[in-house]
């Protein structure tokens, strides 16, 4: 078990803590030894040697207090240093099992979850569990000295404690399970989170921002309404745990009393009394925190399986290993995609002088997951070494499937797929890109740029034609690409992977549709630098497999494989005759995508740099009480002032107690019928009023607090500009919903509570003590300004390394999600031990101000305790010196609260600290929430026309710029009209201005001049969300979230079953989605091929009633086939629409009523397709 692992680690760290442990169970059991000398003293006469003994006392006051101040910072020194290793621990050991996961096993982000949810919970219990034996002892031993006070009616508070064990030990059974559901719903909305972030491009174009900020936000409140559960069993689970430190003293002195009056024996005398009275304070205080261990303990094994149940699932078996790591070397070495099992009982060959296939498929039956269909059956082919090969197929014929399963990603139900081992440079369908620079991202994340080979690197950039793009950036190869590569264009991506690869200098190559958002005349020239006679891996004898749709790569390659939707390879034949088999015919389509490598960057969003000084930076604040205005804002003057109310009532019930108790000992323990019911009363009311304080908390303020500042936190996300997620790390904002979510949830009211009732009961206890002495009451002035002082030193320091600590966890959740999305590449280049190392250091980066927090704790704790012994000594000297300014009862009522007095000062010092964390979070929600910049007018109100719009566009001297007027526009003096219902093609080079102006369209970009209208409206006076959920949008990069195909058809939920079915059948999709469990399935992204998602993307759209259709590349990884049909869709269900396509062939706007041509921002034509293609200078702007 984790558990027993963990502590098999730590054994000798914990060990060396129990000392110091000991140490402080004997200072602690000694005050009320002193306690009981003192007040004998005073009741005593007044001599030589009773002064003698006064002087001992106070020097022994001394001792104690000294001794309970360095044992206690001694022992927690030890402890909050083990538990920041065990946080280093279990955060790389997430991360290496998360490495090694299939994607599908990592679908949810679950490694962040438990990176950050899990963790952080495991390091709060860890702590109390650890306590255990510590509480067994001092409960014995508090037991043992109390039976000797006042005899048999010890077995009082041991009663109560078995009592409440038995209760806890019952109503514990479910807390558990009721924990690891709550943890599950936080993982659910971390990881719809996550992807949502990474997917916000396509959310906004398609005008999805309210309904997917809709649907994080009815995630969170299901996520609240989980945590009820839990909390009503924590309520529980303190009303039983409060018993024997409310009650215990109480019946413990009632049926004293009542036994005394039986029997006719001596009631309690006053050092009697207050001695008893430490005892059971030192009884019941452990005891107490003893049952809270058990739901604690409860908990921590929930966070234990759940890491546990991570930790044990499958991992991709590794194929990256050199054959000098194999000590039975096979020939061939392969590494198969087969259960480890089948490959123990693999027959060895022996040796031959034919060279080896670097991979071999033999009858190998594959499927994308384990619940899906077979897309390939008893398949088998060879590729041989420095050989190119081409893996052509339709859309879902699986040919992604297949090239993940020579991977190892995916394993084969039957048959054997095996590879030559060692790392193979693979190019995902999707360009796997880390939020650095171009130059890092090309020559590998983890490589150091020293080891950057600058002559080769040059020509895998000229290779892959990027150096011209490089040139045109401001930062050069240093620009930073953004999370997910947002400031790229999705050539400019698939370049950067193909070069990637190429860079690598990898014997095999794995390269899936890397040319699909590259133009015809780019493509060709980028596999002529690669592939041809003269080609960098022809050179390199590098061993090649590219999936693709298009022919073009055909004439490039050594062998075709082909691929069909029986599961079958129908041909591995030289490219003229697999020509001329499937009858190729037809026109050569000429390309229009906006990648052409001549032009620069894909204007999209301005680049951000690698400049420090370009980011924003983190203003600190020290004392910011509109903080707490910010945070009670989210709770409700009610409630605060309810909780406030209880506390204060609850507080006074539960020391008023010992003012009664001394009034009674002092009356002679008479009168038995009137003070015996009104302890008991004060009793019952300290118990009322303390789990009301919780249900406040925890079912009122909590929910309420958590629902109101994430759904500003998600606000604002949402209605920030997109140029906001170029230049903002994905890791960074998630790191706010996962991590300053968790703080405002769980450690924010748990710290409130606790700080409160703790503050109530110093400022009570303070005002019992100064009793002690008729000038002690002189001496706390002076403490209060001690206080204050230590706390403003404490603050100034502990609220920076909070921020220090929150902000150096960004980091680490990047480069979870970073590594968790591009598993499948890291593991193919056999990067897992760099990507192990950079979590390393990003994980000491974060350890640093982590343990640091720990030590300024334990300082506050030292001076504090400190504190304590100083006023302990002050009131045994006065009382000593000036018998008369005291009594035997106040300074029993003084001594006892000194004892409570430290309790609470500590109490008060942690979780003032952990409010001071939670509060580091609402103030990073907070300047986040007011620096964060929205889009423009997205306040407005929604007006206009129901029927709005109908379709017509106007364009007027349309001009913008990214930076400005003081540089070139992208868009300059753009004029066109378009007729409702007619449909308009957009082309040109890359740079020209084409996505621009479908943002511009969708005010994803502001004008610098011209004016856009739509239906003669101008389209800067209606709201944004009118605007672009009126408009429906098909964006290149498909967007697929974590729920069902029914949700991600119909975020709105308005739309029947039939017409969601319609739909998929229309787009070829309906046999796929009822295969794999229908509307109600949850599909990855790795279940379905890029193609598939497109399609997926197009049947949402269908689902829509817009009368404007805009279309960004969008059957762009679509085969011929699959393309025909689809336009087919698009003729049919938008007949009535105006659509304005940006193209990828010129055959899908050949049909088209228009076609705008645009060059360097300018419109340069605006005709019938058949009037342009009669002109060749424009011809020349369509495939140039």
């Amino acid at each position: 078990m984790l558990p027993l692992a963990t502590f098999s680690c730590f054994r000798s760290e914990i060990i060396s803590a129990i000392p110091a442990r000991l140490f402080l169970i004997g200072f602690n059991y000694a005050q009320p030894f002193l306690f009981a000398r003192a007040i004998k003293l005073l009741a005593g006469p007044v001599d030589q040697r009773t002064a003698n003994f006064g002087h001992g006392l106070i020097a022994a006051t001394a001792i104690i207090y000294l001794g309970i101040a360095v044992s206690t910072v001694r022992y927690q020194q030890s402890m909050f240093k083990t538990l920041t290793m065990f946080r280093g621990a279990m955060v790389t050991l997430i991360f290496n099992h998360s490495v090694a996961l299939s994607d599908h096993m990592n679908a949810e982000n679950a490694a962040v979850s438990h990176m950050s949810t899990d963790i952080d919970s495991l390091s709060r219990s860890l702590v109390e569990i650890n306590e255990f034996w510590a509480r067994l002892i001092e409960v014995g031993l508090g037991i043992g000295l109390l039976a000797n006070q006042i005899g048999g009616v010890a077995v009082v508070p041991v009663a109560l404690v078995g009592l409440s064990t038995y209760c806890q030990n019952f109503v514990s059974r479910t807390i558990g399970a009721k924990r690891k559901a709550w943890n599950g719903k936080v993982q659910q909305r971390i990881g719809l989170t996550a992807n949502t972030l990474g997917s916000m491009r396509s959310i906004k174009i398609g005008g999805l921002g309210s309904v997917v900020e809709e649907l994080i936000q009815v995630s969170c409140l299901q996520e609240l309404k989980t945590s009820r559960g839990f909390m009503w069993l924590i309520l529980a689970m303190n009303f039983i745990a409060v018993i024997p430190t409310t009650w215990a003293p109480t019946i413990t002195f009632i049926v004293y009393a009542i036994q005394a009056t039986i029997r006719n024996t001596r009631s309690l005398g006053i050092a009697q009394a207050f001695t008893s009275l430490a005892l059971l304070t030192l009884i019941t205080a452990p005891a107490s925190k003893l049952l809270t261990v058990l739901p604690q303990f409860a908990a921590a094994m929930g966070c234990f399986e759940r890491l546990q149940a991570f930790l044990l699932l499958p991992v991709v078996l590794d194929q990256s290993a050199s054959e000098d790591d194999e000590t039975d070397n096979e020939d061939p070495s392969t590494i198969s995609s087969r259960q480890p099992s089948e490959l123990e009982m693999q027959t060895l060959r022996p040796k031959t002088d034919v060279e080896p296939a670097v991979i071999t498929v033999t009858d190998a039956t594959i499927r994308p997951t384990a619940t899906a269909p077979a897309v390939l059956s008893d398949a088998s082919f060879r590729v041989e070494k420095a050989s190119i090969t081409a893996l052509l197929g339709p859309t879902g014929s699986g040919k992604t499937t297949l090239l993940r399963t020579i991977l190892g990603e995916l394993g084969s139900d039957s048959g054997d797929v095996s590879t030559l081992s060692g790392p193979i440079a693979y190019c995902a369908q999707t360009p796997w890109m880390v939020n650095r620079s171009i130059r890092s991202n090309v020559c590998g994340p983890f490589v150091r740029d020293t080891y950057v080979v600058e002559s080769w690197y040059n020509r895998v950039l000229h290779a892959c034609c990027l150096d011209t793009d490089i040139s045109i950036f401001p930062h050069g190869d240093s620009t930073q690409v953004g999370s997910k590569g947002f400031s790229l264009s999705g050539g400019q991506k698939q370049r950067i992977a193909l070069a990637r690869a190429v860079y690598s200098k990898l014997p095999t190559l794995i390269l899936d549709d890397v040319s699909s958002a590259v133009d015809q005349d780019t493509a060709h020239l980028m596999l002529t630098r690669l592939l041809g006679p003269e080609g960098l891996l022809r050179k390199t004898k590098s061993t090649v497999i590219i999936a693709t749709h298009s022919l073009a790569v055909l004439p490039f390659t050594d062998t075709v494989l082909r691929i069909d939707f029986s599961g079958a390879i129908l041909a591995t034949q030289r490219p003229p005759t697999f020509e001329r088999q499937m009858s190729i015919s037809g026109p050569d389509y000429t390309d229009l995508s906006q990648d052409q490598c001549v032009q620069g960057p894909k204007p999209k969003v301005p680049l951000k740099g690698p400049s420090d000084d370009e980011r924003k930076a983190l203003t600190i604040s020290t004392g910011d009480k509109s903080i707490y205005k910010f945070y009670f804002r989210s709770i409700g003057v009610k409630w605060f002032m309810t909780f406030v109310a209880t506390t204060i009532a609850g507080t006074f019930c539960n020391h008023f107690s010992q003012v009664w108790l001394q009034l009674w000992i002092s009356s002679g323990g008479a009168r038995l019928s009137l003070y015996l019911p009104v302890f008991a009363v004060l009793a019952l009311l300290t118990n009322i009023f303390t789990n009301l304080n919780m249900w406040i908390m925890f079912l009122n303020i909590m929910p309420k607090s958590v629902s109101h500042l994430h759904a500003v936190l998600l606000r604002t996300t949402m209605i920030a500009p997109l140029s906001f997620f170029a230049s903002t790390d994905t890791g960074n904002i998630l790191n706010r919903f996962s991590q300053d979510i968790s703080l405002i949830s769980m450690t924010l009211p748990t710290s409130l509570l606790s700080s409160g009732i703790a503050l109530f009961d110093s400022l009570a206890q303070a005002a019992l003590i100064s009793t002690g002495s008729a000038y002690m009451a002189t001496t706390i002035p002076f403490v209060l300004i001690a206080i204050y002082l230590i706390q403003a030193v404490y603050l100034r320091t502990s609220r920076q390394i909070r921020f220090l600590d929150l902000e150096a966890k960004a980091p680490i959740y990047s480069h979870f999600l970073e590594v968790g999305e591009g598993a499948a590449t890291v593991r193919a280049f056999g990067w897992q031990a760099d990507a192990k190392e950079r979590n390393a250091d990003l994980l000491d980066a974060s350890q640093s101000p982590y343990y640091l927090m720990y030590c300024i704790q334990r300082w506050l704790q030292l001076v504090l305790d400190l504190l304590v012994a100083v006023m302990a000594v002050v009131v045994m000297a006065l009382a000593v010196s000036l018998r008369s300014s005291t009594s035997a009862g106040l300074l029993g009522i003084a001594l006892n609260n000194i004892l409570g007095f430290n309790q609470s000062l500590g109490r008060l010092v942690r979780e003032w600290t952990n409010l001071e964390t939670s509060l580091a979070a609402i103030s990073r929600v907070k300047a986040f929430s007011e620096t964060t910049v929205p889009e423009t007018d997205c306040g407005l109100s929604d007006t206009g026309p129901s029927s709005w719009p109908s379709g017509s566009i106007g364009l007027k001297n349309v001009s913008a710029s990214y930076n400005g007027n003081d540089v070139a526009p992208v868009l300059d003096s753009i004029s066109f009209e378009i007729c409702a219902g007619q449909k308009i093609g957009i082309c040109g080079r890359t740079g020209s201005g084409k996505s621009t102006l479908l943002l511009a369209m969708l005010r994803l970009m502001e004008l610098s001049s011209g004016s856009i209208t739509i239906d003669g409206v101008n389209i800067t006076d209606i709201p944004l969300q009118k605007l672009r959920s009126s408009i429906t949008t098909v964006a290149q990069d498909p967007l697929l979230l974590p729920v069902s195909i029914r949700r991600n058809l119909d975020l709105s939920s308005r739309m029947t079953d039939e017409s969601m079915i319609g739909a998929l059948r229309k787009v070829c999709l309906w046999d796929m989605v009822s295969e794999r469990g229908g509307l109600d399935a949850v599909l990855t992204k790795d279940s379905l091929s890029h193609g598939q998602l497109q399609l997926l993307t197009l049947a949402r759209a269908l689902l829509q009633t817009s009368k404007i259709v805009l279309l960004d590349e969008a059957t762009s990884n679509l085969d011929h086939e699959t393309d025909q049909i689809v336009q087919k869709v698009i003729r049919d269900d938008f007949a009535t629409c105006t659509v304005i396509a940006i193209a990828h062939r010129l055959e899908t706007i050949s049909a088209f009523d228009k076609i705008a041509v645009l060059d360097r921002g300018k419109l340069v034509a605006f005709d019938s397709p058949a009037a342009i293609l009669r002109r060749s200078d424009h011809i020349a702007l369509l495939t140039d």
